[in-house]
């Protein structure tokens, strides 16, 4: 199947020497979403010429109740290790990242170093979560930490490993995180209405979940926002 071709409308574009701790949170909170070195906000977007609205999301993680369905991705996944430690680009997560580009029908960075593109920058408090079978990196969860917040920027996993919902798995260890560690939001991007292949990023509580109302500037709850 052919790409997906985005291209985002409405947009502003910034870049600044160190978004981190409360830095973050402050442009989270506004709506703003890293891509690559720098910080984005849009209120469209186009998916093959197509314009959309796109609207940006975040949880409110110790409000999360988890599904059933959520429940069994743990229990399914709980023999495969992980650990979580600051992010840095290797030879093992490239492969992991070159198989998920072939396999994903979405557009993407085509190379992992252009999704953060900031190495020897240091704009960013970036980690990741690594998965593992035995010694094998099987899939990776690249986030953001702020000082109450976290920006999921990245996850992908060996193709191999579909059936374990790793993509799923790693959201959810991102908010076992995040209860640790008393972070209380978790800002997943945006959705598209229409779009399915952005709605894995609702799964984890809707109740739990927030939009954010540009005219308004302000979030409201994911069901209150659909009736305005």
């Amino acid at each position: 199947m052919p790409e997906k071709k985005f291209e985002y409308n409405d947009f502003d574009l910034e870049y600044h020497m160190e978004v981190k701790a409360g830095k973050l949170d402050e442009w989270l909170a506004k709506a703003w979403f890293r891509t690559g070195a720098y910080l984005l906000t849009c209120t469209s977007i186009c998916i093959d010429k197509k314009p959309s609205n796109a609207h940006w999301l975040r949880y409110n993680a110790p409000a999360i109740t988890l599904s059933r369905s959520s429940k069994k991705i743990l229990a399914k996944n709980k023999h495969f290790q992980y650990i979580i430690k600051p992010y840095k680009v290797t030879k093992a997560l490239k492969v992991v990242y070159n198989k998920y580009y072939a396999y994903r029908n979405i557009q993407m960075f085509s190379d992992l170093e252009l999704v953060t593109d900031d190495p020897d920058r240091d704009i960013f408090d970036t980690f990741v979560i690594l998965i593992k079978d035995q010694k094998k990196i099987i899939a990776a969860g690249i986030f953001d930490r702020g000082t109450e917040s976290v920006a999921a920027i990245k996850n992908f996993f060996d193709p191999l490993y579909h059936q374990y919902s790793l993509g799923k798995y790693l959201i959810l260890l991102l908010h076992q995180y995040c209860l640790q560690h008393h972070i209380k939001w978790i800002y997943p991007g945006y959705i598209v209405p229409h779009y399915s292949k952005f709605d894995y990023k609702l799964f984890l509580d809707k109740k739990a979940t927030e939009m954010y109302l540009y005219e308004a500037q302000t979030w409201v709850n994911y069901d209150e926002a659909l009736v305005k």
